[in-house]
This record gives C-alpha cells, sequence and structure tokens, in this order.
C-alpha cells in the first residue's frame, strides 16, 4: 500500500526549526523603516532584491520577520527557479517560521512548475506544530490539481473538514476545482451542495466544472439557480452560460445573457478584445484601456519537426457541413478540450516570463538598442532552451523586437529545443521598444 504524501518525513530538503535557541540573550530589537518596506514590491529583478537584503544584513534586519515575509513575498509572486530557490534559502534560515511565511512557500510552488514541494514542506509543517488556515488550504489544493493527486487532495479536504474550513469561501472553490482536474465531477459537486449558503465564487467553480465536463445542461441549471438566489452573476458566470448554451444551441437563453452582459458592463471581458498593436496605425486598447506592459499570446500552434504545420485549406474545395453532419454531437461533445489548450498557452507563458527574464539581465523596454545574442541569452538562461526573436520595422525604420518563438512537446506543458527556426532575420542590434 503506498504511504500517504502527507505523513511527516524525515528527508525533506528543509528542516524546520522549533527549539529554542541555546543562547538567549537581550537584544535591541530594531525595526526596518517604512521606506526600506516599500522598496521590496518595487524590484524588478532578484539582484535588486538581493541588494536590498543585503542592506537589511548591514543593517541587523535580516531577521526582522516584517523584512523577511517582504523578502519572501517578492520571490514567490512571479516564481521561477532562481527566486524559489533564494525564498526556500531564506526560509531555512528563520529559526521559527509562523504559517503566514509557510502559505507564502506554499503560494509560489504552487503557481511554479513543482508544486509536489509544497505538499512536502506542508507534511514538515504539520509535524512542527503549526496549524493551517484557509490561506493555507487554498494553495495545497491548487498544487494538487496541477499534479492530479486525488489522493492528497482528498487527505487534505479530510483536515480541512476538521479543523472546520471546508465550506471557506477560499477553500470550498479551490477543492471544486481540484476534484475537476481529478476528474472526480461528482465529488466536486458534492462539495458545493454541501454549503449552507453558497456563494458566487463557488457557483462560479461549480458551473464551470460542469461546463468543462461536458454537462451543459447541469451548468445551466446552476446558473439560474444562483439568479434565483439573489446572487449577481460575474463576468465569469456569463462567460461559462454562454458557452453552455452553444453547446445545448439554447439560442433564446443564450440571447437573455447576451443582454444582461450588456447591461452589466461585462461586454469588455467576454468579448475578444482587439489589442494588437500595428506599428503603422497606432494601437487600439481594449475598453478596458491599456494593457500592462508583457508580452502577449500571439498562438499555440502545431508543427512539424521540418518547420511545416499541418494545413488542409483547399480554396477549389469550400466547406461543406452537411458532409459531417453525423459528427456534430462528437465535436460538441469535445468542444472544451478548448479550455485545455488556452490553459496550456496560459501555462507556458507563466512559465517562461519572458519580460522578467530579459529585465533580470538588464534588458528593458525603455527604446534601447540591444544586441540580438544578449536578448537569446537572456531567455536561453531563464528558460534553458534556444529561442527564435522575430523583428519588424517601427515607423522610423528601426529593426525592433516583435515576437519570440519557442517550442513546446506535443502535450503543450513544456519547452524543447527547435528542431528548425522559422525564417527571417533580425539584425545584430534591435530596438526593444517601450509600451
Amino acid at each position: 500500500m503506498a504511504t500517504p504524501i502527507l505523513q511527516c518525513i524525515s528527508h525533506s530538503p528543509t528542516k524546520l526549526n522549533t527549539e529554542t535557541p541555546r543562547h538567549e540573550s537581550t537584544t535591541l530589537a530594531l525595526e526596518p523603516s517604512p521606506s526600506l518596506l516599500s522598496l521590496i514590491p518595487k524590484c524588478t529583478s532578484l539582484r535588486e532584491l538581493k541588494q536590498i537584503q543585503a542592506y537589511t544584513i548591514k543593517t541587523h534586519l535580516h531577521n526582522n520577520p516584517t523584512v523577511l515575509t517582504k523578502l519572501i513575498n517578492f520571490c514567490t509572486s512571479n516564481p521561477t527557479t532562481a527566486s524559489m530557490d533564494h525564498a526556500h534559502r531564506m526560509f531555512d534560515q528563520i529559526p521559527q517560521p509562523d504559517i503566514v511565511l509557510f502559505n507564502t512557500m506554499a503560494r509560489g510552488y504552487a503557481r511554479f512548475d513543482d508544486p509536489l514541494r509544497a505538499i512536502l514542506l506542508f507534511s514538515q509543517v504539520l509535524c512542527s506544530g503549526l496549524l493551517p488556515d484557509d490561506y493555507t488550504f487554498s494553495s495545497l489544493i491548487k498544487a494538487c490539481a496541477r499534479l492530479k493527486a486525488l489522493q492528497e487532495g482528498k487527505q487534505l479536504h479530510c483536515l480541512a473538514v476538521k479543523l472546520g474550513l471546508s465550506d471557506n469561501m477560499y477553500v470550498c472553490p479551490t477543492l471544486i476545482n481540484m476534484y475537476t482536474a481529478c476528474n472526480d465531477m461528482d465529488a466536486a459537486r458534492r462539495v458545493f451542495d454541501k454549503i449552507d449558503e453558497p456563494f458566487v465564487v463557488a457557483y462560479n467553480a461549480v458551473i464551470a466544472s460542469c461546463a468543462r465536463n461536458s454537462r451543459p445542461t447541469e451548468a445551466l441549471s446552476l446558473f439560474r439557480e444562483l439568479q434565483e438566489s439573489g446572487l449577481k452573476p460575474t463576468d465569469v458566470t456569463t462567460l461559462v452560460a454562454l458557452s453552455s448554451c452553444a453547446l445545448l444551441g439554447a439560442l433564446d437563453l443564450g440571447r437573455w445573457i447576451h443582454e444582461y452582459v450588456k447591461k452589466n458592463g461585462f461586454d469588455q471581458y467576454v468579448k475578444w478584445p482587439g489589442s494588437y498593436c500595428d506599428t503603422q496605425k497606432s494601437c487600439c486598447y481594449p475598453t478596458t484601456g491599456k494593457p500592462a506592459a508583457d508580452f502577449g499570446i500571439h498562438g499555440l500552434w502545431p508543427n512539424y519537426n521540418d518547420g511545416s504545420y499541418p494545413s488542409n485549406c483547399d480554396p477549389s474545395n469550400p466547406f461543406n457541413p452537411s458532409e459531417i453532419s453525423d459528427l456534430t454531437s462528437s465535436l460538441q461533445k469535445s468542444v472544451f478540450k478548448q479550455h485545455d489548450y488556452f490553459e496550456a498557452a496560459l501555462n507556458l507563458r507563466q512559465k517562461a516570463n519572458l519580460l522578467q527574464a530579459l529585465t533580470s539581465a538588464g534588458i528593458q523596454p525603455d527604446g534601447q538598442s540591444y544586441s540580438l545574442s544578449s536578448i537569446k541569452g537572456a531567455i536561453k538562461d531563464a528558460i534553458g532552451y534556444t529561442p527564435f526573436i522575430e523583428c519588424n520595422v517601427d515607423s522610423s525604420g528601426n529593426s525592433q523586437l516583435y515576437q519570440v518563438y519557442l517550442c513546446v512537446n506535443t502535450s503543450g506543458s513544456d519547452f524543447l529545443e527547435c528542431p528548425v527556426f522559422p525564417r527571417g532575420k533580425c539584425g545584430s542590434n534591435i530596438e526593444f521598444p517601450s509600451f
């Protein structure tokens, strides 16, 4: 019988020191200035953070709980291998870490590509006597969802019940999502049904769960139940409900939801915003305003190893829906595979974190010119694989960074070396335009 992963273990890379220090003496308690603490979230790279950390060591603030929490929080907010390793080293040096610090570490691991370490670290937290809270369960259950670790997720669910947190507004939705990710839709529905007074986020989670599992009728039934309860649907609710209407061909209900969307100002979320920036015609932004300065996703496409790609477009042979009428029902049942596609693309974007990779190497979107080799090198150092850089020309005729190509495996879960790159080239020095 397999040993549960949540049992206390002694060979984890992290050791929690819960003993009282041998040498006790009266020391002057130093408090960090607000200006120092305000600088930490403004760091743009791990190198800058380490400079602040060096200053805290020099000024004897490196053991201050507030400072340590801020430093670790920065490392885990946009986790990379380097930042999480650094956070873990700081965490190991804390004699008696509290549950807030553990939650910060668990959040980072749950977001990053090593969620198992969050669960392993939690095993030792339990042995140390720390009591988990609702934020603890939220991060750990997300880690189980990413790992498809159903048994460990069930253990966490049982512990949450024991501690009276199973119907918490942070824990419930993550439990529903975890069971859905582990293909246990019945368990997900049971979690929702046991909530005495369901809230909007829980409705969103269970409605999305039904939709992803090709249960559109149940999703729309829950949507109506939400309306009757007096709760107000959000943009997430309406988006999933519209998708379910499309699956069922429920045109009248779809029109009603569309009108609701427009009436309540959700249309900027539901519609596809035109945010493509044409250097010759300036930019048009979404109705929500100018997007954050970061790389967007152009696409996640299949390619053959020789650089070609699947294509079956024949202008002399137009599409005839009647020829696939016997397949329509099957196609509709699999439409939510689209969710997996978009989820894979978003996960890969977060994993690459191109802007941070470049800014950490001193390459800023400031309109200055940088060598092509330094741009490629910064990205390769961050993700381990060589990118292809595509350039275009701005209105002044200057060559500038336009797109970054990265190759991934057929499951869309990780990067790999490209067998061949697209055609095109950049100069030896290119601009990184500001936005």
